[in-house]
């Protein structure tokens, strides 16, 4: 009893077992008992500091939205038809936002050394912050603007948190292990809900207050859609090809010589994140996923040949093959769906989304029009009944800082994200595990070409860490 416990218990075996302990959860209480125990735990038993407790702690609450606290912010009314929705958001105080102002403050409270000191990296992204609270400030609507700001500042503080504690090797195998752990249970969430056709009725799922029946495709054949713990299957695809890389840059790493436990297991969440990922419909994570996997392909040939073990990738490919022959009629369907994009589908919209966000550039250049104001600011354009009936964000995420951050700060984001893939490109190329983090993050920018990855899902947030993560290689 004592030697299984001290599995349970060790740092390497403990993200799985709470990830998977959520979902027994039933209400806010036994939410925040379970992330309580696990940093008390690493704290005490395995003497991990109060700064790598509560940070390890975070890393495990990250894909959770649901709030202590919550409200749904209308930002645009229904209406004057009955079939125009409106647009409105939800923001809730999650633990993971209580954690992350902690560990902020702990940070700045500690004496600068030991790689504590801010580096040219850091300046780019503290202006950008600095453009983001003045545009707060000015934007015609500041209380929509200042909760955009509270996720802004949690989003892009993980980054100074997590490029400071992944100085260790330690952070750096718990980042690893909450990943693929996080990826088990998603995966597990999404094939259950595949098989039932339905939500589980899980406390920590987002979208049922408002779908309680789940969502089906849109355009071409209706097929139900999974969305895991996430408001939205587009949201839950994005995030899991965020994680499937990691998993299988793991399997390819020579960590271990011999197939341990840990292996297995990172097979399983492999396994089911992909068939979850399938069960999306998101046609952007399938075409992420795809590419991430010539990623994988390309590095592979290049390092060496054997060293990508084309058993395990054929055995990956077997997985799909599998999936794929079960769910063919679906999947051939959704790829005809290509087809309807520009007729029943939402094409149309998201050009006119992204003209909007043009005029709104146009419009408020330097500060931007303001966070969370997109289709307020749209809602006052003249716009047809077609584009009123389709009123959301611009379907791009750095559209969107474009047009609700201004221009200044928008380029100083892409400056951000394009120098952390520049400068560890070439020091990936030797760690399978540091690879598939890489990738994972790159699979971020081709989501976030059609989604909006920000605000409404943690996304955003997992991506900062992963560059928080490669900036320390």
């Amino acid at each position: 009893m004592m030697k299984l416990l001290k599995q349970i218990l060790n740092p390497r075996i403990s993200p799985y077992v709470f990830s998977l302990a959520l979902l027994l959860i039933t209400n806010n209480k036994a939410y925040i008992v379970i992330f309580a125990i696990y940093g008390l735990i690493l704290f005490t038993v395995n003497k991990f500091s109060l700064m790598e407790s509560l940070f390890a702690t975070l890393l495990l609450s990250l894909p959770f939205e649901r709030g202590l606290r919550a409200w749904f912010i209308r930002v645009v009314s229904p209406g004057p038809h009955p079939w125009i929705p409106g647009y409105d958001f939800y923001f809730g105080i999650a633990p993971k936002m209580i954690i992350f102002v902690v560990l902020f403050f702990m940070l700045v409270l500690i004496k600068k050394g030991d790689g504590q000191k801010l580096k040219p990296i850091d300046f780019i992204l503290l202006i950008f912050l600095l453009l983001s609270v003045i545009g707060t400030f000015v934007s015609e609507n500041s209380n929509l603007a200042s909760l955009g700001l509270v996720r802004l500042f949690t989003s892009i503080g993980l980054f100074f948190v997590g490029s400071r504690l992944f100085i260790g090797e330690r952070m750096r195998e718990l980042f690893r292990n909450t990943l693929i752990a996080i990826l088990l249970l998603l995966g597990i969430v999404g094939s259950l809900q595949l098989i039932n056709r339905q939500p589980l009725g899980l406390f920590l799922e987002d979208s049922g207050a408002t779908r309680p029946l789940g969502y089906l495709t849109t355009d071409g054949e209706p097929f139900y859609r999974v969305s895991g713990l996430m408001g939205h299957p587009t949201f839950f695809g994005s995030f899991l090809t965020l994680l499937i890389p990691v998993s299988f840059g793991f399997l390819l790493s020579k960590k271990s010589k011999r197939w341990s436990s840990s292996k297995y297991v990172a097979v399983l969440a492999l396994t089911l994140g992909l068939i979850s990922l399938f069960a999306t419909f998101s046609r952007s994570g399938w075409m992420a996923i795809v590419l991430s996997g010539m990623i994988f392909i390309w590095l592979g040939t290049k390092k060496n040949v054997r060293a990508l073990k084309f058993w395990l990738l054929a055995a990956m490919i077997m997985i799909i093959v599998v999936a794929l022959s079960i769910f063919v009629p679906a999947f051939f369907s959704r790829l005809q769906s290509f087809n309807d994009i520009w007729t029943i589908g939402n094409g149309r919209g998201r050009i006119n989304l992204v003209l909007q966000a043009w005029e709104m550039i146009k419009q408020a250049p330097v500060w931007g029009v303001g966070l969370n104001r997109f289709t307020q600011v749209m809602s006052t354009n003249d716009l047809s009944l077609e584009a009123r009936g389709f009123l959301f964000p611009v379907h791009n995420t750095f559209l969107l800082f474009f047009s609700e951050l201004g221009v200044p700060a928008g380029l100083l984001f892409l400056v951000f994200v394009v120098y952390i893939f520049w400068q560890s490109w070439k020091k990936i190329k030797n760690n399978w595990i540091s690879t598939g983090i890489w990738v994972g993050a790159f699979t971020f920018l081709i989501n976030a070409q059609f989604h909006t990855l920000f605000s409404q899902d943690p996304s955003l947030e997992v991506f900062i860490l992963m560059l928080g993560y490669l900036s320390t290689l």
